[in-house]
């Protein structure tokens, strides 16, 4: 325990309680865990305001408060039987699937207001090192940090290194560790002095050492830095949910529906932090298996799956080329003309050849099938998240209208019809999944198709927040499946706005005309992502083929299927400043028999 520690301790004293016998807990008595974090640290005040309306809201029962190492917390957590848990996204997400912990409350502030992205790093070196840009620069490079198992100050910058395709396991020649406490400003002193090539700090910690006098300014710079225009500190790295609450299956319903309730209504600290509810913590899961750390560490063991997974191409080409070199033996056992019974051993090994090549390949379709599934889950596990979303956001707002009295039957008949409708579109994705499972004929039908874009633009722009996505949308009518094509139009944005991310000022711009001519309705959306190798742009739409680090190739395949199944086609251009443009054409509605005119668009 530092410095700060003790001094939070000793402002909360004499009610706080700490370092309890393990195992042991009193009655009536309710703990808290804190991760120890590294300082100067701008949320202090918030930390101290939080205990003390904890012990407001728990009285009269005591509440014992123990710092812990973020490496420990988890393992002398449990031992020492903690209902609450202050700490990291990281530290939180770490533990959740084992712990069986639940987030409350996450850390907003007036520089990152959003609570799903309010911390990252900065990852700096000094400002005369030209030789240092970007994060592939630092390739062998000295690196200083404070301790391996803390969030920003060295998962969150790792998660760079691995984006660039690099194995951050071996990626610097030499890692200094300070430790815990305030070690942030020991790391930039060891870079400007030349102890290190680089540093890892917390989001904002360059501007806070720099006001305080701390470290000159200007005498360090961000590497690989992603700062956008408006932002009041720079940084390298993504941004995630900051510290988190949570509490342990030990804290009972009613414990945990007060301190919510609490935190929540809590006064600002001085420098405008509060509490607010994160909705989403699916970048903090990404990143630790990008990294194969906590709940994604079995990546790290090689498993015969995980070998067919990552080199099936190989040995499909083994196989081709085994297949080769003996229809070439075959083939000059003929030629030397050895007689009847060496004939007759060459078919037979032939034809056993040519089993095991069917067999493999009869292999490889039912595992391309079994990726197919995975990937269809995979985007209505994401489809999934917002009807849930919505019935979890209106069940809490009917709560809060309870405790604050505020319930009347305009509020409860609004949020009865939220859950209604995000059931009634969670049920119709999970009857889909159903459906293609037993692969039944397509259910088509007469549907407004500029619905299905509006609806496909909205859920994008609520979960690609950094992505400014334009739409031009006319009404246009033809015969088809909604949810088919709700699934075909928001992979395609999704993949537009994946594209793009890493531009400065990504857009994505959707666009549904109508072809009086054809008879068709046109579905165009644009990216401005990086330009396309020509190989990347060859393979457009081909089963397996991807230029995503974890993807399958199977998303843009999908789409084209449901295309065709409509009586549609898929087209690909070449953004005329770089990125891509894909076309989806449909034949229109008649008028007459609700059938679509054009046969073959």
């Amino acid at each position: 325990m530092h410095f700060s520690h003790l001094v939070l301790l000793a402002f909360l004293a004499p009610s706080l309680v700490t370092g309890a016998c393990a195992g042991q807990s009193a009655q009536g008595e309710v703990r808290l865990g804190i991760s120890n974090y590294a300082t100067p640290n701008p949320n202090e005040e918030l930390y101290r305001k939080t205990v003390e309306t904890l012990r407001s809201v728990v009285a009269p029962r005591t509440l014992s408060v123990k710092f812990y190492s973020p490496g420990d917390l988890d393992r002398l957590g449990a031992r020492d039987g903690l209902h609450l848990i202050f700490g990291s996204a990281g530290f939180y997400r770490r533990t959740a699937l084992a712990t069986g912990n639940r987030e409350l409350v996450s850390i907003s502030s007036p520089r990152y207001p959003d609570p799903n992205y309010s911390d990252g790093s900065a990852i700096v070196a000094r400002s005369d090192r030209s030789d240092i840009r970007e994060v592939a620069d630092l390739k062998d490079k000295r690196l200083a940090v404070n301790a391996r198992f803390t969030f920003t100050g060295y998962i969150v910058p790792m998660g760079e290194v691995a984006a660039i395709g690099e194995n951050p396991d071996r990626f610097f020649s030499h890692i200094e560790q300070r430790g815990e406490g305030a070690t942030m400003p020991l790391i930039a002193r060891d870079v400007i002095e030349g102890r290190a090539d680089a540093g890892f700090l917390r989001l904002c910690m360059l501007e806070t050492l720099e006001e305080r006098g701390v470290i000159p300014r200007g005498a360090l710079k961000v590497v690989g830095e992603r700062t956008r225009p408006g932002e009041p500190c720079r940084r390298s790295t993504l941004l995630y949910p900051g510290w988190t609450v949570s509490s342990t299956p030990r804290a009972d319903s009613d414990l945990i529906r007060r301190v919510t309730q609490a935190l929540l209504a809590m006064e600002p600290a001085s420098g405008g932090q509060h509490w607010a509810v994160a909705t989403n913590y699916q970048s903090v899961d990404e990143l630790y298996r990008s990294l194969k750390l906590g709940p994604y560490e079995y990546l790290r063991e090689w498993s015969a799956e995980r070998l067919i997974e990552r080199y099936w191409r190989e040995f499909l080409w083994l196989v081709l080329a085994m297949a080769a070199l003996s229809a070439a033996a075959v083939f000059w056992a003929l030629k030397a003309r050895r007689g009847e019974r060496a004939l007759k051993a060459s078919v037979e090994r032939e034809r056993v050849l040519e089993k095991r090549v069917r067999e493999t390949a009869e292999r490889m379709d039912a595992l391309q099938r079994v990726w197919a599934v995975g990937e269809l889950s995979s985007t209505v596990a994401h489809e999934l998240r917002q009807p849930i979303t919505s019935i979890q956001l209106a069940g809490r707002g009917l709560m809060r209208c309870i405790e604050n009295g505020t319930m009347s039957e305009a509020v409860i008949r609004n949020a009865v019809d939220t859950i209604d409708q995000a059931a009634s579109r969670a049920e119709s994705i999970v009857r889909r999944v159903r459906a293609y499972a037993k692969s039944p004929v397509s259910d088509k039908r007469p549907i407004d198709f500029s619905s299905v874009a509006e609806q496909s633009v909205a859920f994008a722009r609520r979960h690609y927040p950094a992505c400014r996505i334009e739409k031009e949308i006319v009404p246009v009518r033809i015969m088809g499946d909604a949810v088919e094509l709700e699934l075909a139009v928001a992979n395609l944005i999704r993949n537009a706005a994946e594209a793009c991310v890493a531009v400065e000022h990504p857009v994505v711009q959707v666009r549904l005309a109508e072809d009086s001519g054809a008879r068709t309705a046109v579905l165009t959306i644009a990216d401005n992502g990086p330009a396309l190798s020509e190989d990347a742009f060859r393979q457009m739409g081909e089963p397996l083929k991807t230029s995503k680090k974890n993807g399958l190739g199977l998303g843009l395949a999908i789409v084209r299927a449901i295309a065709e199944s409509h009586g549609g086609r898929i087209e690909y251009e070449r953004g005329q400043g770089g990125g891509l443009l894909v076309r989806v054409v449909l034949p229109l509605l008649t008028g007459r028999n609700g059938q679509s005119e054009v046969q073959d668009v």
